[in-house]
């Protein structure tokens, strides 16, 4: 066992309040870091996001640690010895390390979100509107009847087109976007009386008809 690892296994101080202080402020950085990330994936081959929010946050940590603007959680520099700055750079390897595993979780959202988007605009090109229910096939517009392979069958009041039925989707998405930065989700529920399609984000509570025989 070498130096460093014998030092950290000897350390006594209790680390688990800054522990938990040090990776609630960085998941909440690297959460609302989505130009960030975006930008990461256009250059890749540089520093990961990760690395570079525990860098800062060790660097703000060791230049304010005396500061009387400090949280309650975080020691000062008279209260810490080597073996604790041993222990909390372990800490701050394993925050590290949760980050990149949050990191990649995000970019594979960014992937599917870009998917998806590409995919809507290919249709929209070629005058189809893709099933925004299971963003797999394209609807059928007939007139007033819209059906997916999916088993959505509605029959408007009134008839509409493909470039209507993309602008309310269109709309519905742009709308929920202004207000959260979650992707909407929208169900087909179908009743004795009624079909109607829902646009629900499960985030920040946002719910509106986008489709149904009632209207």
């Amino acid at each position: 066992m070498d130096r460093r690892a014998k030092l950290y296994k000897k350390g006594s101080r209790d680390f688990g309040s800054w522990k938990e202080h040090v990776r609630e402020r960085c998941f909440t950085r690297i959460k609302s870091s989505r130009e960030a990330l975006m930008e990461l994936k256009r250059s890749p081959g540089g520093h990961s996001l990760a690395e570079k929010i525990i860098s800062q946050e060790w660097s703000d940590y060791m230049e304010n640690r005396n500061s009387r603007l400090q949280p309650k959680t975080l020691f000062s520099k008279q209260q810490i010895g080597e073996n604790d700055i041993l222990e909390m750079e372990q800490i701050m390897k394993e925050i590290q390390q949760e980050l990149k595993d949050e990191e990649s979780r995000l970019l594979k959202e960014i992937d599917d979100e870009l998917l998806i988007e590409e995919q809507n605009l290919n249709h929209l090109l070629s005058n189809e509107v893709v099933c925004p229910v299971c963003q797999i096939h394209t609807l059928s517009i007939s007139i007033n009847l819209i059906m997916c392979h999916c088993g959505i069958n509605i029959s408007l009041q009134n008839p509409t087109t493909h470039e209507l039925l993309q602008a309310s989707i269109d709309s519905a998405v742009g709308r929920h976007a202004a207000i959260c930065d979650k992707s909407l989700e929208f169900i087909y529920m179908k009743t004795d009386n009624s079909s109607e399609i829902y646009a629900v984000c499960r985030i920040c509570d946002a719910m509106e008809i986008l489709l149904s025989n009632a209207l």
